[in-house]
């Protein structure tokens, strides 16, 4: 399924490499792509969606995308929303010379509390094997340390009490585990955690990391 490309360049293309969230596609970025198209930011680069199965383990997505990127060339800017940031950071560790920016929208950076016992309850959903709080993913995305423009949008609205009745969130993602980094930025909205790919201000926040990272 990956990857999908449109806008070739056949001199250095700007890369803009969109991950979606888990269980998503990527129609999740149907409404900040009409966004880059309205602020003519689509002409200059190159997208490529990464369209991954949630139900196949974390590192067979992230190999199927490593092989997506070896083909690339020129500078990369990666959008990502929830789970896809965590693929986002692995991939970074990986091609830290051609990744110059990122955007990651709702990332659960500590992984997702509930997971950790969900998995035991339904232990062959792998999904839950890989969000967990102490899932291999998470915890190797620790050791990672980001030197570029990165930013976490943060979803601020949305709480939801079977997730933690004491802890903020987004009706997914814990405050705590969206603001778990300190290397990367954090630009917070009045959205939860399915709104903030169709909220205004972030495409606009977006729109202009673009301009920035094509500049």
């Amino acid at each position: 399924m990956l990857p999908q490309n449109n806008n070739m360049s056949l001199i250095m293309p700007h890369n803009l490499v969109f991950i979606h969230g888990a269980n998503a596609t990527s129609k999740s970025f149907n409404y900040i792509l009409r966004g880059l198209k309205h602020n003519k930011l689509d002409e200059p680069t190159t997208q490529h969606f990464f369209n991954y199965d949630s139900h196949q383990s974390f590192y067979k997505n992230l190999d199927t995308m490593h092989r997506a990127i070896d083909k690339m060339r020129g500078p990369i800017m990666l959008i990502a929303h929830s789970l896809g940031g965590i693929y986002s950071t692995h991939l970074y560790s990986h091609f830290s010379k051609q990744i110059k920016r990122a955007v990651t929208l709702s990332t659960p950076y500590a992984g997702v509390a509930n997971a950790n016992l969900m998995q035991w309850v339904f232990p062959y959903h792998q999904l839950l094997h890989d969000v967990g709080s102490f899932s291999r993913p998470i915890v190797e995305s620790h050791f990672v340390k980001v030197k570029i423009p990165w930013t976490q949008v943060v979803s601020t609205t949305g709480d939801t009490p079977w997730m933690n009745p004491f802890i903020k969130n987004d009706g997914v993602v814990s405050r705590y585990s969206m603001t778990y980094r300190e290397d990367i930025d954090y630009y917070y909205v009045d959205s939860n955690h399915y709104e903030v790919v169709a909220d205004p201000e972030v495409v606009d926040f977006i729109a202009k990391s673009v301009t920035e990272f094509i500049s």
